[in-house]
């Protein structure tokens, strides 16, 4: 027997689904390069700590150096782990939900986090805007413009903005009835 026509997901948009395809590339390779920093810098750490405990050398600026990589590698990966479907959320609440009503929810909660974004990444933006017209540095031997490491949560914030925006789309469509399927980021296998 065949399907009805109802019982058909329509078909969403070629180009909405390369979209999304692309979205998730752009964030697993962002993805690793976050993971790279955080690597590199557990390496320098390191080498602080065997420096300064047996070589009587250190550079005295590795908790700094460890906020930006945090500022940038953690903002970014917000975005990452939104699409990747990471974030916290009460599943227990989706196994007594209809499958046609999960869009719906799915929804209400990217256009929650896409406005939460959106006011964190307006703030960040007149923040670092006031810092570069100050000429604010950090306080340490670096002397970082602090302008530099807020546009790095700006950029952060921004893109887990966008990120809810088009994961408020992929739910809408759904609830709508179309196919879609927002493909997650390439993630590697862990089972042997």
């Amino acid at each position: 027997m065949s399907q009805s026509q109802a019982d058909t997901p329509e078909v969403a948009p070629h180009w909405l689904d390369r979209y999304f395809r692309a979205e998730a590339h752009v964030l697993t390779w962002l993805a690793y390069f976050c993971g790279a920093l955080f690597f590199l810098y557990s390496f320098y750490v390191a080498f602080e700590v065997i420096g300064r405990n047996f070589l009587g050398i250190f550079t005295g600026v590795t908790d700094e150096i460890g906020g930006y990589v945090l500022a940038l590698g953690g903002s970014i990966g917000l975005a990452y782990t939104l699409r990747a479907q990471g974030h916290v959320r009460i599943d227990i609440i989706f196994s007594f939900i209809s499958p046609r009503a999960k869009p719906w929810f799915d929804a209400v909660a990217m256009a929650t986090m896409a406005i939460f974004a959106a006011v964190v990444a307006y703030y960040m933006y007149e923040m670092a805007v006031h810092s570069h017209r100050i000429g604010a540095t950090g306080h340490s031997l670096i002397g970082m413009p602090q302008w530099v490491v807020q546009t790095m949560v700006l950029v952060g914030y921004s893109m887990l903005c966008f990120t809810a925006v088009t994961g408020f789309i992929a739910s809408v469509l759904a609830g709508l009835g179309f196919g879609l399927q927002q493909p997650p980021p390439k993630q590697k296998s862990t089972a042997a």
